[in-house]
C-alpha cells in the first residue's frame, strides 16, 4: 500500500500538466472565437459596402433614365411646337386657296364694283366647259371641284351615282331634281326622308326596305302606291296595314300571296244550256224519210265543232259572279 500511493510531486505536475493543456484549449478556442468574429466583421463590412455601391449605382441609373425621360419630353414638346406651327401654315395656306377659288368663281364684277349677274355668253361659256368635261370623261368629282353645282352636272348628263360620287349630298340632290337611282347610288332612305322626298318619289328610288325606320307611315306607303308585300317588307306591321285601308288578310300579309281560290263548277244542267238549238226549217231524224238514213242533227255536230256561243254567269262563293266553261274554267 505504501508503495502504490503516489507522491504529492507527482500529483502536483501531473495536475500542472492538465491545466496547461486546458489552458491550451482555451487558448484555442478564444483564438478561433476572434478569427470567427472577425471574418464575420469583414463579411458585414463588405457587404454593407456592396449594398452602398448597389444603391449609388441604382441612384446613378435612375437619374439617369430620368434625365433620359425629361429629354425626351422636351423633345416631344420641341416637336409638338413646331408642328402647331405646321398646322397653322397648312390652315393658312388652305384658307388662301380656298379665298383665291372663291375669287376665281364669283360672278364677274362690273367695272363699278358692283357684282352683277352673269351674261347670256358667260352662261353658255359655262355650260360648254361642263359639256366638254363630261365628254372628256371626267368624273363628277373634278366637275365638283371646278365649282358647278349638282343641277349642273345632272344637265350635262352625270347620273345620280356619278354625283354622289362627286361628294354631292342627298339635299342636293333633291335641288338638282335626282330621283331614279337613289338607293343604287348610295343615299340611305333616311336622308332621302330628312332632305324631303315624298314616300312616291321613294317608291321611284327604288327603296323598300327600312322605309318605316326612316320616318314614312304605312298610309304614306299606300298611297304612294306600295302593295302589301312591299309594305311587309318596309317594316310595317299587319294591323298598321289594315289601319292604313290594305283590304287584305293575314294569310296574304304572312305568305305573300292570298288564299287558295275554289272556283265553282258548272252542274250538268248549265251545261245544258251551252246547246246550241237547230235552225230553224231544217228537220229532225224522226221527220226525215225513210229511204234515207238517220243520222244525229248538223245542230249537234256544229256544236262538237264550234266554239260556245252562251256563256253562262254563276255567282262565286267570294261574292260577285264571274263568266265559265262548260268544264268550269274561268273566261276572261
Amino acid at each position: 500500500m505504501a508503495s502504490s500511493a503516489l507522491s504529492p510531486e507527482l500529483v502536483c505536475g501531473h495536475i500542472m500538466v492538465q491545466v496547461d493543456i486546458l489552458e491550451k484549449a482555451v487558448n484555442e478556442l478564444d483564438a478561433r472565437q476572434v478569427k470567427a468574429v472577425a471574418e464575420q466583421d469583414a463579411k458585414h463590412v463588405k457587404a454593407v459596402a456592396e449594398l452602398e455601391a448597389n444603391h449609388i449605382k441604382a441612384v446613378a441609373e435612375s437619374e439617369a433614365k430620368q434625365s433620359a425621360a425629361m429629354q425626351l419630353v422636351q423633345s416631344l414638346l420641341t416637336q409638338m411646337t413646331e408642328l402647331r406651327h405646321e398646322l397653322q401654315e397648312v390652315r393658312a395656306h388652305n384658307q388662301a386657296l380656298a379665298a383665291r377659288l372663291n375669287a376665281e368663281l364669283e360672278l364677274p364684277r362690273s367695272a363699278s364694283g358692283a357684282s352683277r349677274p352673269a351674261t347670256l355668253e358667260e352662261l353658255i361659256q359655262r355650260r360648254d366647259a361642263l359639256a366638254k368635261i363630261k365628254a372628256a370623261k371626267m368624273d363628277c368629282v373634278m366637275v365638283k371641284a371646278a365649282g358647278y353645282t349638282c343641277a349642273e352636272a345632272k344637265q350635262a348628263g352625270y347620273t345620280c351615282a356619278e354625283a354622289k360620287q362627286g361628294g354631292y349630298t342627298c339635299a342636293e340632290a333633291r335641288s338638282a331634281g335626282y330621283i331614279e337611282g337613289l338607293k343604287a347610288a348610295g343615299y340611305t332612305c333616311a336622308e332621302a326622308k330628312q332632305v324631303g322626298y315624298t314616300c312616291a318619289e321613294a317608291k321611284q328610288g327604288c327603296y323598300v326596305e327600312g322605309l318605316k325606320a326612316a320616318g314614312y307611315t304605312c298610309a304614306e306607303a299606300k298611297q304612294a302606291g306600295f302593295i302589301p308585300r312591299e309594305c311587309k317588307q318596309a317594316g310595317f306591321t299587319f294591323q298598321e296595314c289594315r289601319a292604313a285601308g290594305f283590304r287584305s288578310d293575314s294569310h296574304y300579309w304572312n305568305n305573300g300571296k292570298p288564299p287558295p281560290r275554289i272556283e265553282p263548277r258548272l252542274t250538268l244542267a248549265a251545261r245544258a244550256l251551252r246547246l246550241r238549238p237547230p235552225p230553224p226549217g231544217e228537220a229532225g231524224c224522226g221527220r226525215r224519210p225513210a229511204a234515207r238514213a238517220c243520222r244525229p242533227p248538223a245542230w249537234r255536230a256544229r256544236a262538237a265543232d264550234s266554239p260556245p256561243l252562251v256563256r253562262v254567269r254563276v255567282a262565286s262563293s267570294r261574292g260577285g259572279a264571274g263568266s265559265y266553261d262548260w268544264d268550269g274554267s274561268l273566261l276572261r
